[in-house]
């Protein structure tokens, strides 16, 4: 389903089924749960993560990589079994 948000990037059309959930919410933000990544042309490769529920909340986020090239990291095994993660 399509809705339309107020976000601090201004008014934009999501596809619902792109709504990213973070059930405990962000660190400093543990309010906001409902969340997208926005890729306007004009910043990328600087995207958005922007709430969903407060329109004046935006997080920039790239692709580390672009920082550093040779970016890599290891998420613990607790966290991996959490999130349901696969190595495969």
């Amino acid at each position: 389903m399509i809705k339309e948000y107020e976000t601090k990037l201004g008014s934009v059309k999501i596809d619902t089924e792109r709504t990213i959930i973070f059930e405990y919410g962000i660190p400093g933000f543990e309010d906001l749960k409902q969340f997208v990544l926005l890729e306007p042309e004009d910043t990328y490769p600087i995207m958005w993560l922007a709430s969903l529920e407060e329109k004046n909340v935006a997080f920039p986020v790239t692709f580390p990589q672009l920082i550093r090239n040779d970016y890599q990291f290891t998420l613990p095994q607790d966290l991996t079994e959490y999130l349901e993660l696969d190595k495969t």
